[in-house]
C-alpha cells in the first residue's frame, strides 16, 4: 500500500527539513558553549570551595597555599596577624566544632569571570562570608580577597 502523502501548494516548498538543521545547530552551538563555560568556570569554584572547605577544617596551611601572595597580606593585615596562617586560626578559633563543619559545606555559586579576576559567591556561613574574588594566577585561580 502506498503512502498517501500531502502534495506540496504551487510555489510552497517544504521547508521543515531547513528548520530541523538549524535546530539541531542551535542545540551544538548551546552545548559547546556551555562545555566552554564549564571548563572556565568549573576550576574557578572549585577553587573557592577547597579555599572554603580548609578554612572550616583550620587548615591555615592549605588555605592561605589557595591565595595570591597580596591576598595572603591583606588577610593577614585584616584580621591583625603577621601571617595568614594565624589570621584563619583567630578567624576559626570561636567557631564549634558544628560551625566548622557548615563553613566547610558552605555553597559555593554564581561563579563568574571578568578577566583577570573571577568571583564566587557564597551561601549562609557561619563567618558571614559572602564572596571570594579570585584571580588565574600561572593557570590556577587564586583568592584575592575575601569579603
Amino acid at each position: 500500500m502506498k503512502e498517501a502523502r500531502i502534495p506540496a501548494q504551487p510555489g510552497q516548498k517544504r521547508e521543515w527539513p531547513l528548520f530541523l538543521g538549524l535546530g539541531v545547530a542551535l542545540v551544538a552551538i548551546a552545548g559547546g558553549c556551555v562545555a566552554i563555560l564549564n571548563s572556565e568556570l568549573g576550576p574557578l569554584e572549585r577553587s573557592a570551595g577547597d579555599f572554603v572547605r580548609a578554612l572550616g577544617a583550620g587548615d591555615g596551611r592549605s588555605a592561605c597555599a589557595g591565595m595570591t601572595r597580596a591576598g595572603r597580606a591583606d588577610f593577614a593585615a585584616t584580621y591583625q596577624q603577621k601571617t595568614c596562617e594565624e589570621a584563619v586560626t583567630k578567624l576559626v578559633a570561636p567557631l564549634t566544632s558544628a560551625e566548622r563543619a557548615q563553613l566547610s559545606d558552605t555553597d559555593t555559586r554564581s561563579p563568574e569571570t571578568d578577566p583577570p579576576l573571577g568571583h564566587v559567591g557564597l551561601g549562609s556561613n557561619p563567618l558571614q562570608l559572602s564572596q571570594l574574588v579570585l584571580t588565574k594566577v600561572d593557570g590556577e585561580w587564586l583568592v584575592t580577597s575575601v569579603r
